[in-house]
């Protein structure tokens, strides 16, 4: 081989894995919703924050143990589909800010004034 194919080469295999971080960076990173958990009025809340400029759909957010909910709202209502673990979907607008009310069976567990108790769970979405 030449020099000049080596060169060629080597170009375009710079320009292969350059394309490769940008593309992972860009469908992994920048289009994932920032999930944290906040405390709020009664319990405590998951909060979504969208930092993307594109609208993002969560499909279904599912906890562990069974015990633990994400509800869609602090309404009775939705305080109940939550209960009979009821999925709902939304969609996060870009640099829109959502919380849903995270429900246990001994609410006593999310109060820090109540329990000293440590409630491991796990939060998941899709």
């Amino acid at each position: 081989m030449t020099d000049v194919t080596i060169t060629i080469l080597f170009v375009s295999a710079l320009v292969g894995l350059t394309t490769s971080i940008f593309i992972l960076t860009a469908r992994l990173f920048l289009a994932r919703p920032i999930v944290t958990i906040t405390p709020s009025k009664h319990t405590r809340d998951l909060r979504f924050q969208n930092r993307s400029k594109h609208a993002i759909v969560l499909l279904s957010i599912h906890s562990w143990p069974r015990w633990v909910w994400i509800a869609r709202d602090d309404t009775p209502e939705g305080i109940a589909a939550a209960a009979v673990h009821q999925i709902f979907s939304v969609v996060l607008q870009p640099w829109e800010i959502l919380n849903f009310p995270i429900v246990m069976q001994r609410g006593e567990l999310l109060d820090p004034k109540k329990s000293k108790a440590w409630v491991p769970f796990v939060i998941w979405v899709h």
